[in-house]
């Protein structure tokens, strides 16, 4: 079963690993739907359907 979620806040930053010293990879908005692959601490890896992916932090989704 693959994991699916919903960004919850405004606008999040997507960053390149599981930590704020990371850069910011790209962004996303509110409504924007991802898939779950991975979770280290309060990150969770992602990936959008165009192929994507990157960290955010799991407070900001909402599993679907």
């Amino acid at each position: 079963h693959v994991l699916q979620a919903v960004v919850m806040d405004p606008g999040i930053q997507v960053r390149k690993g599981p930590a704020p010293l990371f850069d910011t990879a790209f962004g996303l908005h509110q409504g924007f739907e991802v898939r779950l692959l991975d979770q280290d601490g309060p990150y969770v890896q992602v990936r959008l359907v165009n192929g994507l992916e990157g960290w955010v932090l799991r407070r900001s989704l909402r599993t679907i």
